[in-house]
């Protein structure tokens, strides 16, 4: 049972650290989805950002 429970866990955090990074490695115009041209700086705060409260959530 105890192994059942550790390995839920992990894959619960291995699945929020690869949602948060998702954003790092997807297309660049695309970071979440949307088109964003690359003239806007605070897109990189907010994959930055995304990453850091989905990881530290998980």
């Amino acid at each position: 049972m105890w192994f059942f429970v550790g390995f839920m866990f992990l894959i619960f955090i291995l699945m929020g650290i690869t949602i948060g990074i998702t954003p790092f490695y997807s297309r660049q115009a695309t970071p979440f989805g949307v088109s964003v041209p690359k003239k806007y700086p605070f897109v990189e705060r907010y994959k930055k950002r995304y990453a850091v409260w989905n990881i530290a959530f998980t």
